[in-house]
């Protein structure tokens, strides 16, 4: 009996230790993969572009004559980090190899976003 249990001690402890050795290899699944149609996604973008230039646009409107207050100098930032994010994603879709910190093109939508809706 004790010899059994001591092989099943044995066995459960070599199950458990050898993915750790192993890497996980035993636990792990290949990543997932998410597939854009590009053409789809660039529709879409452009879309999203143009939502954004039309509302820059109202933006500096409203910050004719005003272009040294805050605020509007916060418009004209955001306005060139869009400039320059969208130059990255007009590249990536160019060159797949081209990585886009989409993070960051979010982010500036939604400061965007926020300057709209305290101009409001």
């Amino acid at each position: 009996m004790k010899d059994r249990m001591a092989a099943l001690a044995a066995a459960l402890a070599l199950a458990v230790a050898s993915p750790l050795v192993g890497g996980c290899a035993v636990f792990t699944k290949p990543p997932d993969e998410l597939r854009v149609n590009r053409v789809q996604f660039m529709t879409a973008y452009f879309q999203v572009r143009g939502d954004a230039r039309l509302l820059l646009y109202q933006l500096r409107q409203a910050c004719a004559g005003q272009e040294e207050t805050p605020r509007c100098r916060q418009v004209e930032a955001t306005a060139t980090e869009l400039a320059r994010l969208d130059r990255d994603v007009l590249r990536a879709f160019r060159d797949r190899a081209f990585e886009v910190d989409w993070e960051k093109v979010f982010e500036t939508l939604g400061a965007l976003a926020g300057l709209a809706g305290k101009a409001l």
